[in-house]
């Protein structure tokens, strides 16, 4: 049958009343999307002063995608900011949450082995996991012998060895967002569910730039200045309404959940390495992947609410063959229940998260990349993008989302300079880092970032912006430090004052590529929020760089 296996499952009950009956006509905050990533930001929002914050629901609490989550959270990730809000979310569900509620939250602590078929592959776990120690996150290298006490049922003929942590658990969805909702209430937050947002409306500001002025719904409108879009795979539809690219695809994932199977209760997860995951599921087992060749959903119904498709049985085959190859008890039991459902997935892996480049007081929240449980430490770094202007933590992973007919740059560097470092590479730099010291070398720079800033405050602009004053440096390129207003460094840069296009003066600032579009954003908002006349245009494709380096 297609199911969840969750008794608290919101789906089931009958109760369809909204959690409140009345729209409010004003919010200093309003979030969409109930799932955990929502309830989570409502919730920080509320408790950490964010003023009137309004939480919105198209159909009940979790029925978009958050229902259905395999429910594991995993103690580290990719990456350090990732691996943080991992563990922010482990202290509300298990700590703060249930303190603040008198209630358990819906979480239960079980391990996960991450398990490795050869050297190098328990190598890079270690290698991985080493930033995840350094946060205090508890890691522990096992070898066979050692793998199968902590998981007798396991088969380790095929592994060299497993990477522990102790520290991961599963978690019950619905109870988990309803504690949320719950404990968001005592800081005012108000919950709307069966509440349809139709559309964002926006208006511009003195220098023409759009910001948030409102959601209507159809329950009606309320006036807003900050809007958080944490609609998960429904998120483009939103950003759609004001012209918003959210850069996400939709997948179709899948997993199942056995009948019960002696000897599993109280066994830890397993993360086996290139295949699938296997969690407890009581005393059954909850098993899927992550194919080479998912199924995209490229659009996805807008009245999915506790919706799911049926399994392919033919593409699951491979999560089926690798679960039976790791747990053999697999093959003689039967599947009690099957899921599968939409996720939504990024180019580069990380989630969306952050405020709009070119509409103000919009935010990001969704593309979890089916991690969406980490949910709890993405609210809170969310809520503190809204209420203070940026995240507690480095969460900066821009890219730009253009697609390119063709890479050049990749095809010449697979030829000769790979990660191994082919010996050709070695000559090539030499060559280049003498000639650089002894004689001249020109270097093509074009993909740099290139910003300008003209109007009548473009002085004032950059004087409030960088570390040097660059008013007088007339075609003289200086280094300098962009800075925030905590005086904190937002990026390294090179500019200079310049004659215009139009005959006045402007300045030229150059940035790395991959910052281009957060250092134009930071020099927008700090323009805006000084009332300044003055404006940043990004002219990277207009202009190249040829620059002569050495001293002849």
């Amino acid at each position: 049958k297609k199911d969840v296996p969750y008794d608290t499952s919101i789906h089931r009950s009958k109760d369809e009343k909204s959690s409140s009956n009345k729209l409010p006509t004003e919010a200093d905050v309003v979030v969409i999307g109930a799932g955990s990533v929502g309830c989570s930001t409502a919730y920080h929002l509320a408790k950490l002063g964010g003023g009137k914050v309004i939480l919105l629901e198209k159909s009940r609490i979790t029925s978009g995608t958050t229902w259905h989550t395999a429910g594991i959270l995993w103690s580290f990730r990719s990456t350090e900011s990732e691996t943080i809000m991992q563990l922010q979310t482990r202290e509300l569900i298990s700590k703060i949450l249930p303190e603040e509620t008198g209630e358990d939250a819906g979480w239960l602590s079980t391990g996960t082995l991450n398990t490795a078929k050869t050297k190098d592959q328990l190598k890079n776990f270690l290698k991985h996991a080493s930033f995840a120690s350094a946060l205090g996150v508890d890691i522990f290298e096992l070898m066979p012998n050692d793998i199968s006490k902590l998981h007798p049922l396991l088969n380790t003929k095929d592994l060299y060895g497993a990477v522990y942590s102790p520290q991961c658990g599963t978690i019950d969805p619905a109870t988990y967002c309803m504690s949320y909702v719950k404990a968001g209430a005592k800081y005012g937050l108000k919950t709307i569910e069966n509440c349809s947002v139709n559309k964002i409306n926006v208006e511009s500001d003195y220098l023409g730039l759009k910001r948030v002025a409102s959601v209507e719904t159809d329950l009606g409108t309320i006036k807003t200045s900050n809007i958080v879009n944490c609609a998960g795979a429904w998120a483009p539809y939103i950003g759609k309404t004001i012209n918003e690219y959210v850069p996400q695809l939709v997948f179709k994932h899948c997993y199942v959940v056995t009948e019960p199977i002696e000897g599993i209760l109280g066994t830890p997860i397993i993360k086996d390495h290139g295949t699938i995951y296997m969690k407890p599921q009581g005393n059954a087992i909850q098993f899927g992947g992550y194919e080479f060749n998912p199924i995209l959903e490229p659009n996805v119904s807008t009245n999915f609410a506790f919706g799911l498709y049926d399994m392919d049985w033919d593409l699951f085959s491979v999560h089926s063959e690798s679960a039976v190859n790791r747990i053999p008890a697999v093959e003689k039991t039967g599947i009690h229940s099957t899921v599968n459902g939409p996720e939504s997935f990024t180019a580069d892996g990380h989630p969306n998260m952050g405020e709009s480049p070119t509409t103000r007081g919009y935010f990001h929240g969704s593309a979890f990349n089916s991690g969406g449980i980490m949910g709890g430490g993405a609210g809170r770094q969310l809520a503190h993008w809204v209420i203070h202007g940026k995240p507690e933590i480095n969460l900066a992973n821009s890219y730009d989302h253009k697609q390119h007919e063709t890479d050049h740059y990749c095809n010449e560097v697979e030829k000769d300079c790979t990660f191994e470092f082919a010996e050709k590479s070695h000559k090539l730099v030499g060559d280049e880092c003498r000639t650089c010291r002894n004689s001249v070398a020109v270097f093509d720079s074009s993909y740099m970032g290139k910003l300008y800033i003209s109007g009548k405050d473009a002085d004032e602009t950059v004087t409030k912006l960088l570390t040097r004053d660059i008013t007088n440096t007339e075609n003289q390129f200086v280094y300098s430090l962009m800075l925030n207003k905590d005086a904190g460094i937002e990026c390294d840069v090179v500019a200079t004052k310049m004659n215009g296009k139009s005959g006045g003066n402007e300045y030229y600032i150059t940035v790395p590529t991959a910052a281009a579009q957060h250092c134009r954003f930071h020099i927008q908002k700090l323009i805006q929020d000084h009332t300044l006349h003055s404006s940043v245009q990004d002219r990277t494709e207009e202009t190249s760089i040829l620059s002569v380096q050495g001293p002849k």
